[in-house]
């Protein structure tokens, strides 16, 4: 299918040449169709099985699709290569219904000179198991028949129709409306026996991680290779977001099972499997919504419609009416904006980040494996071999789980190894028991230790456990990008001090790291900059006091902006616990700590109406210039704190770097 549209793409390039080749002799339209060819045969991509035209004109087309040949077009002009090759099946084509030669020669020169509109990466994959199949996508149908039942039960319990805020909204969320769901998820699960229920249902999230996976690498290089007529940071959004959901529903549905106690004997497939999602996926709703309604990171209300119908609604009261809530959070432009940094090229150079030692030591007492060691076992069990797997996953015991990481990692040669993998097992592990352990909380669902996504291996009631190497990987995109920002891929429970207390280290050396970045971005644009300036040494840019330390002032000649330049380096958050807290320290003062933006906005006043000293100790010409104090918060990447209307600009260094190359600054 990608091929067929690629070559319809194709046409529409060249359509003065292709219009041209078709005279009276020619058939006014073509039915091409490929079939694929199996195993390995030498030859063209393309090449013409049968045609004829028929008794209404149409010339029918067959053509072998030969994928072996793929392989031989790596490090040599691969995408030049198919578009030759697509090329020549055009001619082909046209020639063999009847066009021209030297018209059918025409077209295949424009084809050849024209953009490419298909294009293949040959990659070594970790995992051996790719010929995956799509997951049981959502059904509409079902959905509806779940918010009926749902609908029915909040009736039943006696609330009316109407909008509702405050603590009252919140009161009917826990008490009445995230119960309902979880109440109507659980019926449907009670059907099925709940070592089928984890089976199939690590099956789907291994489908799920492989297919998005699959598409967001065809967007990347899409990106790189070709001419597109849509927003591939647009599109890798929509990716995401419909992947997330569609994860989040099977991973709530495998949670439940392990907390229930299953003996359901139905049996289970696709269509079953898109009933329970239907249920999953009004739980998971129920959720996002309850996050929305108790922590408030954008005023809204509950709203619930004469026919039941349960939504969050934004809250037309003033913004001062929700005591600590002063946020009118994007969350969509933040989610662009986040989509956007993934494909941009890397352009931090060779800074490297501070080293894993403090924090490795520290989870070795904490949890008995360092980091390093655990992405060894993630990366071992997602080299499973494909021949001992069942249904896309693999059913192992805790032992044949060691041999495969011992077999496959380097760790075999580790005298602490067995100790090490079964430690990462008991951290990685999902079971009833520690499910069981934790109360559930709605709105807390994602900043929980005891989740499926932060332990990806479920445990079934024999001992044995599924392993799923795609969804593994993704566990651990997720790990190595929390530990990589100096936290842990949970808030609850808290981690013991010495592992707190690495990663609070870890944090403020990588602030560090950021704040040396954007000195040396403004000094490759030619600014003169001041770095470090600490509240005991105000002479450095020419004033008397300073009421805390500067992280750094920069100027440039024949510019009137004295940019004041505060670094954050916060750890990208997504579930809007996270966000919340972020947002209350750069916006919400608390007792004996003031936040962000107060103490940036206290910097900006001691250098108001202090310019031209300011200016001076930079060296920069004073003369006939006035200036003006420009304060900005410079991240590492997008934070809510950019998307809430604040006080200052927040920039990525990113968007520092492209507002100096585009001379933004007056």
């Amino acid at each position: 299918m990608d091929v067929a549209a690629a070559m319809s793409f194709g046409v529409a390039q060249v359509e003065a040449d292709w219009n041209s080749a078709h005279t009276q002799n020619a058939p006014q339209s073509h039915v091409l169709e490929f079939v694929p060819q199996s195993g390995f045969t030498p030859g063209p991509l393309f090449s013409i099985i049968d045609h004829e035209v028929d008794s209404d004109g149409v010339h029918q087309v067959s053509a072998g699709l030969n994928f072996s040949v793929l392989e031989s077009f790596h490090g040599r002009g691969a995408d030049q290569s198919i578009r030759d090759e697509m090329a020549t099946l055009i001619q082909q084509l046209l020639r063999s219904g009847g066009a021209a030669e030297n018209e059918s020669v025409a077209v295949a020169r424009a084809w050849r000179a024209a953009p490419p509109t298909l294009t293949f990466q040959i990659i070594n994959t970790i995992t051996q198991h790719n010929d995956l199949r799509s997951p049981v996508d959502f059904n509409e149908s079902l959905s509806s028949e779940i918010d009926r039942a749902i609908a029915g039960a909040v009736k039943h319990a006696g609330v009316a129709p109407g909008t509702y805020g405050g603590e009252e909204a919140k009161r009917l969320d826990r008490e009445i409306l995230s119960c309902a769901a979880l109440d109507a998820l659980r019926t449907k699960l009670a059907q099925y026996d709940r070592d089928d229920l984890i089976q199939f249902g690590m099956q789907q999230l291994e489908r799920g991680a492989a297919e998005r996976d699959r598409e967001l690498r065809g967007i990347r290089r899409s990106q790189q290779s070709l001419a597109l007529t849509w927003d591939p940071v647009v599109t890798a959004n929509r990716i995401q977001s419909d992947a997330f959901l569609l994860r989040r529903a099977n991973e709530v549905i495998i949670e439940v099972t392990l907390r229930e106690n299953l003996r359901g004997d139905a049996r289970l497939n696709d269509t079953a499997w898109a009933s329970l999602m239907a249920a999953a996926n009004a739980f998971v709703e129920a959720t996002i919504r309850s996050e929305g309604i108790h922590l408030q990171v954008t005023p809204v209300a509950l709203e619930i419609s004469d026919l039941y119908e349960i939504a969050i609604v934004d809250d037309d009261q003033p913004i001062e009416h929700h005591v600590g809530a002063p946020y009118r959070l994007d969350q969509h432009q933040l989610s662009l904006a986040m989509a956007a940094e993934q494909f941009r090229e890397e352009t931090e150079g060779d800074r490297a980040d501070p080293t894993y030692t403090d924090i490795d030591a520290a989870m070795v007492a904490a949890y008995g494996i360092g980091s390093i060691d655990l992405y060894a076992v993630f990366g071992g069990l997602a080299t499973w071999p494909a021949g001992s797997m069942t249904g896309d996953v693999a059913i192992a015991t805790p032992d044949q789980v060691i041999r495969q990481v011992l077999n496959a990692t380097e760790l075999g040669t580790d005298r602490d190894a067995h100790e090490k993998i079964q430690a990462a097992l008991t951290l990685l592990t999902s079971n009833t028991d520690s499910l069981a352990e934790t109360e559930w909380q709605p709105w807390r669902t994602r900043q929980r230790k005891r989740r499926l996504l932060a332990q990806p291996i479920p445990e079934l009631e024999d001992g044995t456990v599924v392993i799923a190497p795609h969804y593994l990987l993704t566990s651990f995109k997720v790990y190595q990008s929390y530990l990589s920002q100096g936290v842990l891929p949970w808030t609850q429970p808290q981690p013991p001090k010495d592992l707190d207390q690495a990663l609070e280290r870890f944090r403020d050396a990588r602030n560090k790291f950021l704040e040396e970045d954007v000195s040396r971005v403004l000094v490759e644009y030619g600014w003169s900059v001041e770095t470090n300036i600490r509240e005991t040494k105000p002479g450095r840019l020419n004033l008397d006091a300073l009421s805390s330390e500067i992280d750094a002032v920069a100027g440039k000649a024949g510019k009137r902006t004295l940019l004041l330049l505060e670094a954050k380096d916060p750890a990208s958050v997504h579930a809007l616990s996270q966000m919340r807290a972020q947002l209350d320290d750069f916006y919400l003062d608390r007792k004996n700590k003031p936040a962000y933006a107060t103490q940036l906005e206290r910097k900006r006043r001691d250098l108001v109406s202090h310019e031209v000293e300011i200016a001076t100790a930079l060296k920069l010409p004073t003369a006939d210039q006035s200036f003006e104090v420009r304060p900005i918060f410079v991240t590492r990447h997008p934070i809510p704190a950019g998307y809430v209307g604040g006080p200052f600009e927040v920039l990525t260094i990113n968007d520092l770097r492209d507002a100096l190359a585009a001379d933004k600054f007056d």
